[in-house]
């Protein structure tokens, strides 16, 4: 199994970054590996599930994830329910003192031989590398939502 996780801060009040982080429907938008994702109901809920697209080091992989929870302004988390390999994660939020929120992700997988050999410290550290990059881009993207 693999664990990654990052911690980065968000200039935006945490109902913003939560509502629109715990929304697998939002996924496409701003994360780069993420092909397609979609909402199988009209909102996301605990127990509802969405269905999206990953492309990841060359390998396109197609899942159905549920949430797992999801505390308004503090917690989400979702697992796979189908799909080639098994992940599970977790976005915690946490005002912070000087205004926006702090942002905790975790991320557990166990990826198999989807990877082919690929050893797992490398898949993790294009994960969080990935991750990284993305974070960027949610900045921006929430800079231009408020500008």
């Amino acid at each position: 199994m693999i664990y990654a996780e990052h911690r980065y801060h968000l200039d935006v009040p945490p109902e913003v970054a939560f509502e629109y982080l715990s929304n697998p429907g939002n996924d496409a938008e701003w994360q780069g590996s993420c092909r397609e994702s979609e909402l199988l109901q009209a909102e996301p809920v605990v127990g509802g599930r969405y269905r999206i697209v990953f492309s990841f080091m060359g390998r396109r992989a197609e899942f159905v994830g549920e949430i797992t929870e999801r505390k308004p302004h503090s917690d989400y988390a979702f697992k796979v329910a189908e799909g080639p390999f098994p992940y599970e994660g977790r976005y915690s939020f946490t005002p912070a003192a000087g205004g926006g929120v702090d942002v905790h992700w975790q991320f557990w997988v166990t990826p198999a031989r989807f990877f082919g050999i690929v050893p797992d410290v490398l898949l993790r550290k294009v994960l969080v590398s990935q991750v990284e990059k993305d974070v960027v881009g949610l900045r921006k993207r929430f800079a231009a939502q408020t500008a």
